[in-house]
This record gives structure tokens, sequence and C-alpha cells, in this order.
């Protein structure tokens, strides 16, 4: 099993992540830890957990084999079941999952909870490759960036050129219908583009958002500070 503390503390990881590179993630696991962690020419996996109680955790895995870049579920314990909520890939790719101001909720939890050895910083920077942000969020968008800007720089990895191409890679909003958050009465905020927490996905059996176990979970973490 690799060592995601190693990954997550050396810049190529992170450059991998953010499609910044042309590298694999098997460049990235031969050069952190050597040759010999590609075993019989199969790259391992990296599973990042990220837990909140004994009811939820949000776990992030990378599975180039398998055809995922970045898979995120919610695993919830009293089931056992982990629920997709987006993924990369280089096919049908549907990473458009966190509000803004969910991923703040998230960011202002851990930095008391978080019962990880991951970072805080690491952390938020994990989870936000999977933001969705609206078309009537444009005005926020500098701010937004700021923020990744603030938590690449906690990392201590990066020269400054090296984290303005990082920043860059949050998406800017589309002006289009379908790139915009609205609420709906049964399901909650959904999204439209490349997003499965969509009404259009709602009776997907395989590609199915978790609507009523992400409700649950981010309605009890407390609105994020003005500040965050």
């Amino acid at each position: 099993m690799l060592d995601i503390l190693a990954l997550l503390e050396d810049k190529a990881f992170w450059l991998y992540y953010a499609c910044t590179t042309d590298e694999s993630f098997e460049d990235v696991v031969t050069k952190v830890f050597g040759p010999g962690a590609i075993e019989n020419g199969m790259c391992p996996q990296a599973f990042f957990h990220l837990p909140f109680d004994d009811d939820f955790e949000l776990v992030i895995t990378i599975r180039p084999r398998f055809g995922y870049n970045a898979l995120l579920e919610l695993w919830e314990p009293a089931s056992d079941t982990a629920f997709k909520m987006g993924w990369w890939d280089e096919a049908t790719f549907h990473p458009h999952v966190f509000r803004w101001v969910e991923l703040l909720q998230l960011a202002q939890y851990w930095k008391n909870h978080l019962e990880s050895d991951i970072s805080p910083s690491a952390a938020f920077l994990l989870l936000a490759r999977f933001i969705a942000i609206g078309d009537d969020e444009i005005d926020e968008f500098a701010a937004m960036q700021d923020e990744i800007r603030h938590h690449y720089e906690k990392l201590q990895l990066f020269t400054d050129a090296e984290i303005s191409s990082l920043t860059d890679t949050l998406e800017a909003p589309e002006d289009e219908d379908d790139c915009r958050w609205t609420l709906d009465d049964k399901l909650g905020w959904v999204f439209g583009s490349y997003s499965i927490r969509s009404p259009l996905y709602a009776d997907n059996t395989e590609w199915r958002f978790p609507f009523s176990q992400w409700s649950k979970l981010i309605t009890k973490l407390p609105k994020p500070a003005m500040d965050s």
C-alpha cells in the first residue's frame, strides 16, 4: 500500500493531480517511491480517507488501471456502502460535485476535527478538484482563486510560478444554462454540466448521486465563517 503522506508531501503528485503535467500516476509513484513500487507492471492505487464521524467518510481513490484518474465517494459505515459522487477520467468525466460554500464548510470543520494525518490544506485541495462554480458566482471567482492559492502556499512545496499555474486550473464559470446551481424541491442543490448531482441522474441506479446522505452530512456542519 502506498504511503499517502509521502505522496502529499511531493510536488510531483500535486502537479499530476491538478493536470498540469504530462506525467502519469505511474511516473509519479516511481519518482516518489522508486521503480520497486510498480509490481508486476501494475501501478498501485492510492486511497485518501477524510473522515467526519461515525456516520460518513469522504474517500478519494486514484485508480488509473480502472480508468479513474480520481474517484470521489461518500462512504457510509453503517451500511458499508460507498456512493459515487464524481470522478475525473479520460472518457465520461463528471467532476462537478460541491458548491463552493460546501467546500468552505468542510474546510472549517477540518480545522479542528480532521481525524486524519492529512493536513486541512491538503484535504481542501484534494476536494477542490471537484468544485462546480455556477455562472452566477463569477463575482466571487477571484476570491476563490485566492483561497486556492492560500492552501497551495501552506503546503510549502511550490515556487510562485507553480502556484500560479496550479491556481489557474480552477475552472471559471461558463455562461450556460446548465452551469448553475439550482435548488430542487426534492433533491436539494443540483448542478447540470458534467455532474451526476443532477435531476437527470436521479433515477440512474449506477450513477445516482447520494442526495439524502450528502444532505445529512452537510447540514450538520456549521456555516462557514466570512474569513474562511
